[in-house]
C-alpha cells in the first residue's frame, strides 16, 4: 500500500510527459550511461537503411528488446543464441512480433555440431575453453557448469540461408560472443 502511494504520483507525472504535448520520456538514472548508444543506433540505422540484424550471442534478448524498445528499430531481427534456455526465453520475447526470430545455433568457423559449455554465468558460454592466462576476475563464473551438443553454422552459411529467406539487402551484425 504504501509503495502505491509513493508510485502512483510518479506514473501521473510519467503519464503527463509523455503525452503528445512534452513528447517526453523519463529515464532512470541508472540508464543514462546508455542513451549514447540508443541515440547512435537509431541514427546509424536509418542512414544506412538497416534492414536486417544479426545479433549473435543474443543470450536472454536483451539487446533486441532494445533495439525494439529504445532505438526504435522496427525491421527484422534475427538472434542466434545456442543455449535452449536462453533461446527458449527469447522466443517468449518474440511472440507477436513477425519480425523477429530465433536461430538456435552457434555461429564458428565451421558447420556440424560441437561441445558448448554452458558457464556458471552463462553470459560466458562459449564452444571454447575458458582460460584465465590474462585475467581472473572472472574465474568463479568462467567455469563449465554443462556441457552440450549444440548445432554450427559458419556466418557465411547463415547469411546465404537467411537473406534467401528473408530478402534482407543492408544488415548489421553484432556480436556477444567470446573466443
Amino acid at each position: 500500500m504504501f509503495i502505491k502511494i509513493l508510485t502512483k504520483p510518479y506514473k501521473k507525472i510519467k503519464k503527463i510527459l509523455q503525452e503528445e504535448i512534452f513528447d517526453l520520456n523519463l529515464i532512470k538514472q541508472s540508464q543514462i550511461h546508455t542513451l549514447p548508444e540508443k541515440i547512435f543506433l537509431k541514427r546509424f540505422f536509418a542512414a544506412y537503411k538497416i534492414d536486417c540484424i544479426f545479433d549473435v550471442g543474443a543470450s536472454n534478448g536483451q539487446y533486441a528488446s532494445m533495439l525494439r524498445k529504445y532505438a526504435g528499430y522496427q525491421g527484422r531481427i534475427i538472434s542466434f543464441e545456442p543455449i535452449p534456455a536462453a533461446a527458449e526465453k527469447i522466443r517468449a520475447l518474440c511472440v507477436d512480433d513477425p519480425l523477429w526470430t530465433v536461430e538456435q545455433i552457434a555461429l564458428d568457423d565451421s558447420g556440424g555440431t560441437a561441445e558448448f559449455k554452458i558457464m556458471v554465468s552463462d553470459q560466458f558460454s562459449s564452444l571454447g575453453t575458458p582460460t584465465h592466462k590474462e585475467n581472473d576476475s572472472y574465474i568463479d563464473f568462467n567455469k563449465p557448469a554443462e556441457t552440450i551438443t549444440v548445432k554450427k553454422e559458419t556466418l557465411e552459411e547463415a547469411y546465404k540461408r537467411l537473406q534467401s529467406q528473408y530478402k534482407f539487402q543492408k544488415p548489421f551484425l553484432k556480436m556477444d560472443t567470446l573466443n
